[in-house]
């Protein structure tokens, strides 16, 4: 809902379709309409007892009884305005978000360039093909410029090389620093995958720029190049693939890129990809906001979130930084389950829902807790 009140409160020139489905979104409220015309007039009546005040003894005795007149026109006026307050539009979208319009327009007010930042809740959500439309809506038709961030470091540059069957295909998944019936990775897995600063090759970052990283530490284990041969699809070396990655990318070898930033401060590391143009589309399509999320019975709802001080899993699993994770709970949920601040508490879910434990994860949940700080998986609240 919160890209359908962009495009409501910001949008211009809108597909008439769509115009129209916004501007049913809206419900009349006279009482909001009244407040509003309460506090100007208490505001117009401060104004004029300050210039009655400040001007009383060189008003002459016409320009009073002028005054008092006008005094007496705006009284009946704003006393009609009671009776009848004018109509005032409240969005749907912004109640339903808990959006106070008015604070909203008083943050814009002296803003010059607005920024919308979509992250990987967006991405992952079963509506994702609709969001995308309703964003790319909202980078045509109204002054935000829309910026995605990819979930992982490199997904744009996987998203540009792989393209995803329809249907799953029967047989085992190999999980590359994700959950499968194998997983190959860096973070608790079943085979051991180097990190970022143990390879050479390339990824795409979110400025759309294909750039080189060099391995900084010593790695002897297997690599995706090593998969790839035993599938039969074999090379020197993973950066052997540069070259060749695809439409979308530069036919440059990985010792030819360039990886520096000049005396000036300009980026010459590894090279942009070329933007596409698309004709655009107004074509009409199916528009239902997603219901909100409510636990059932026996659930808690999470939202994932890195810890405050870290940007990925890779960082928040350094010892180095030596930071501990945190579960944030309300009071009630927290007496609920019979938890307290200290507590170390187990999150997970039952196997039916698709739970991994080598690889963990958490949606609908039950939790475990000890209060020595001990987890405890058998004592279930």
């Amino acid at each position: 809902q919160i890209l359908l009140w962009i495009l409501q409160k910001f949008g211009h020139d809108l597909p008439e379709w769509l115009d129209t489905k916004l501007a049913a979104e809206f419900e009349i409220s006279r009482a909001a309409a009244k407040q509003n015309l309460d506090e100007k007039s208490v505001g117009s009546q401060n104004l004029e007892n300050s210039t009655e005040a400040n001007g009383a003894e060189n008003v002459a005795s016409t320009s009073g009884d002028a005054d008092s007149a006008s005094t007496d026109g705006n009284a009946k006026n704003s006393a009609q305005n009671f009776e009848n307050p004018a109509e005032s539009k409240i969005s749907n979208f912004a109640a339903a978000l808990g959006l106070d319009e008015q604070k909203v327009d008083e943050l814009l007010a002296k803003k010059e360039s607005f920024s919308l930042i979509i992250g990987e809740d967006f991405i992952r959500t079963p509506n994702s093909v609709t969001l995308a439309r309703l964003a790319g809506l909202v980078q045509r038709y109204t002054p935000l410029k829309v910026l995605v961030v990819p979930p992982r470091t490199n997904s744009l540059g996987v998203a540009l090389i792989c393209e995803l069957s329809a249907q799953m295909s029967a047989g085992e998944t190999l999980g590359y620093n994700e959950a499968g019936d194998i997983s190959f990775g860096v973070l608790e897995t079943d085979l051991d995958a180097p990190s970022l600063v143990q390879q050479e090759g390339t990824f795409t970052n979110y400025d759309k720029r294909v750039v080189p990283t060099n391995a900084a530490l010593d790695y002897s284990g297997y690599e995706l190049n090593d998969i790839a041969c035993a599938l039969g699809v074999c090379a020197e070396h993973a950066i052997s693939y540069t070259p060749s990655l695809g439409a979308d990318f530069e036919q440059v070898k990985f010792d030819d890129l360039e990886n520096f930033y000049d005396n000036g401060g300009a980026n010459h590391r590894g090279y942009e990809l070329r933007n596409e143009e698309f004709a655009a589309s107004e074509e009409e399509f199916e528009i239902s906001p997603s219901a909100p999320l409510r636990a059932g019975e026996g659930e808690i709802l999470i939202y994932e979130a890195n810890p405050l001080h870290q940007f990925n899993k890779f960082s928040g699993a350094s010892s180095a930084l030596g930071e501990a994770g945190a579960l944030y709970l309300s009071p009630s949920i927290a007496e609920s389950l019979g938890v307290s601040a200290g507590d170390v508490v187990k999150i997970y879910q039952a196997d039916s829902a698709g739970y991994d434990e080598k690889t963990g994860g958490a949606g609908k949940t039950s939790a475990a807790n000890d209060k020595s700080g001990a987890g405890d998986e058998n004592s279930e609240n």
